[in-house]
């Protein structure tokens, strides 16, 4: 097991599984005590007055049964959001897009650098599944996302790419460039859109994304 703390927060990777989980410092105490053998009881006097026992019990449970899997190699699936047991890739196609958005984290203003063909993006995705999905028992996406990944021109050949290599496809998107003959397709390839909407008004939505970006958007989502 590998920890990786930032702010508070640890993220735990188990590469043998392989599986990772994010908890809080009271979690990652959970967890050392479990790879310690110490008991349900143990462990909660280990961290009595640091939460409440009901908590302590409920994590030590939920862990105890993935952490089990690092040992006898039982690939138990667990319905708990803490331990939910899917793998996502995230994939950057474009750093272009058609909004100048101020909080974009890529600063996602035009053309920079090449960008993959969808013959690389196949290559990509054959050796990704090859490598990364080898248990029956977990859910693999790929999440792409950009800069806006409807700027690319090749996106629905891209999407089809990762379909036809075995992951299901998630996409990260502000929706105004997707075209209507291709929201069909989108749906056959069972692609579940992710929609920027900041904001319940126009104003806040139209602060963040630009003038007429809300109307733009609710146009499509409430034709």
């Amino acid at each position: 097991m590998r920890a990786y703390e930032r702010s508070g927060e640890f993220l735990v990777v188990l590469p043998e599984l392989p599986q990772w989980f994010i908890v809080d410092g009271i979690g990652k105490e959970v967890a050392d005590a479990i790879l310690q053998k110490k008991s349900i009881r143990e462990t909660c006097l280990i961290l009595n007055g640091k939460a409440k026992q009901a908590d302590i019990k409920a994590t030590y449970r939920d862990l105890k049964m993935l952490l089990a899997n690092r040992d006898n190699g039982n690939d138990r699936r667990i319905s708990s959001p803490l331990t939910s047991k899917a793998t996502v890739a995230m994939i950057s196609l474009t750093r272009r897009c058609n909004l100048r958005c101020p909080h974009c984290y890529v600063d996602a203003q035009g053309m920079r650098g090449k960008e993959l063909t969808v013959s690389e993006h196949r290559a990509i995705a054959d050796n990704l599944h090859k490598r990364l999905a080898t248990n029956p028992l977990l859910e693999y996406k790929v999440n792409l996302t950009g800069g806006e990944p409807f700027c690319h021109p090749m996106i629905m050949d891209i999407i089809s790419a990762y379909k036809d290599a075995g992951f299901e496809v998630t996409m990260s998107t502000n929706s105004l460039l997707i075209k209507k003959r291709d929201m069909a397709k989108l749906a056959d390839l069972g692609v579940a859109l992710s929609v920027s909407l900041d904001g319940a008004t126009e104003g806040s939505h139209d602060f963040i994304r630009g003038k007429g970006a809300f109307k733009k958007l609710s146009g499509r989502l409430c034709p």
